[in-house]
């Protein structure tokens, strides 16, 4: 080689090293905004974007016992506060795992009453349940990201059932326990929800529940209107 070609070559070593050709830089810059845009569209939104994966939850609810002859009784509505935790696989489905505790479920008879002494037969029902579940739905455009879902599971149900002996006269009141069970059931549950990003990773929705517990002698239906409290992480 030449020296004269050998100089040309050795300047353009140079400038190569410390001025990259302009098409590299834009195609760098074109690659992270690909790389942002797929972000954007496999987790939706802001909320939705970057690493976060999991959604938290926490849902107070009013249960609603539509089959409530549970152990042949008549219990009445109670109220409940479930939480779940989910993972996004990809934009449309989730899978993670709800629980959640129903109490206030009551059953009062007065049995008689003897010189303003009132004998009460009360029974009380406490419903704890872990479920894994499976979730669809996928976040859509709008003045806030938003969607719409729906969810089902199936797994373990526990009742407790407690029998109370009251004997309450004006200003005495007398309590005893005359039992205390706990059994275990499977059940299943399903939902469907809407859910609106109010700020960056915090999410709130409204959902109705149905859940069936396949319990001997006859099963105990839930259905419970939820308000649903996020966070995405």
């Amino acid at each position: 080689m030449k020296p004269i070609s050998r100089l040309f070559f050795l300047v353009y070593l140079v400038l190569a090293f410390l001025l990259p050709p302009r098409v590299c830089q834009a195609s760098t810059d074109d690659f992270s905004l690909l790389m942002d845009d797929d972000a954007m569209s496999f987790d939706s939104f802001s909320a939705q974007s970057g690493p976060h994966r999991w959604q938290l939850s926490l849902a107070p609810a009013y249960a609603f016992l539509s089959d409530s002859h549970y152990d042949s009784i008549n219990f009445s509505n109670g109220v409940a506060f479930d939480g779940s935790l989910y993972y996004r696989l990809n934009p449309w489905w989730q899978f993670g795992v709800e629980g959640g505790y129903s109490f206030n479920h009551e059953h009062s008879q007065d049995l008689f009453t003897i010189d303003g002494y009132t004998f009460t037969l009360q029974d009380r029902l406490d419903i704890v349940h872990v479920t894994p579940s499976i979730e669809v739905g996928s976040w859509q455009k709008g003045i806030k990201p938003w969607r719409i879902y729906a969810n089902a599971g199936a797994g373990w149900y526990q009742i407790n059932e407690k029998h109370d002996f009251k004997l309450d006269a004006n200003q005495f009141l007398f309590s005893e326990q005359l039992n205390d069970r706990t059994d275990d059931y499977l059940g299943a549950q399903g939902g469907v929800g809407v859910e609106c990003e109010i700020y960056p990773q915090g999410v709130i929705g409204i959902q109705m529940t149905y859940r069936r517990i396949f319990a001997p002698g006859g099963n105990l239906t839930i259905l419970a209107p939820t308000l649903r409290f996020s966070y995405l992480y």
